[in-house]
């Protein structure tokens, strides 16, 4: 029984960390119409790539705050070095988002977990030995 448990919590464990996410492209006009809020990825004609989720259009451009270090104080208070950024909407290349594909992912787990549990019901080992 405890071979089965196991078995269990291990893949359960690996469909976590794997789980299946697809790439949606949008267009500079479908990205005016969602909120700020949302995590979206722009690369540039410069080939540089941004990842954020807190970002508004205005006068066709796209800004977001990003990080770019860490930074300490006189009182020796570690905080957050963020800059500005502002990419005009003419110089994106590509936009997306990441969205997890629940279809996908509950037939990985459910296919995987059933196989597991096949195995160990028709082999010689384990507590169902038949």
């Amino acid at each position: 029984m405890k071979k089965c448990i196991s078995i269990v919590i291990i893949s359960a464990l690996l469909i976590q960390l794997v789980g299946c996410y697809s790439s949606n492209y949008i267009t500079t006009a479908e990205l005016k119409l969602l909120d700020g809020d949302e995590e979206i990825n722009v690369t540039t004609f410069s080939k540089e790539g941004y990842t954020t989720n807190n970002w508004t259009i205005a006068n066709d451009t796209l800004s977001f705050g990003t990080i770019v270090g860490l930074k300490l104080d006189v009182n020796n208070n570690l905080s957050e070095d963020k800059k500005n950024v502002l990419i005009p909407i003419s110089e994106i290349e590509l936009i997306f988002i990441e969205e997890i594909e629940t279809t996908s992912t509950i037939l990985f787990t459910v296919s995987i977990v059933g196989g597991l549990m096949l195995l160990l019901v028709t082999s010689n080992f384990g507590p169902f030995n038949l």
